[in-house]
């Protein structure tokens, strides 16, 4: 059991930041604000050029904001 936590604690955020993404494809932004808030996630670089290249600013400031401005996952304790 505990090894079926752990992975899913690891592979969580990525799960997670894809979900993302098809929110922020699709124009969702109050969405995946929500999500950037309240889960962990994981941001690539890919995600960043293109909210970026869209406008997603509010997204952004989300991630910010919540202190999930790192790139990759980050190991929960």
């Amino acid at each position: 059991m505990l090894d079926v936590k752990n992975a899913l604690r690891l592979r969580f955020p990525c799960f997670m930041s894809n979900i993302i993404k098809i929110l922020l494809f699709r124009e969702e932004l109050r969405l995946a604000c929500l999500l950037t808030s309240m889960y962990e996630i994981s941001i690539d670089d890919e995600m960043l050029k293109s909210a970026i290249e869209y406008d997603q600013f509010e997204w952004l400031d989300f991630v910010w904001a919540f202190g999930k401005n790192y790139r990759g996952p980050r190991r929960l304790q």
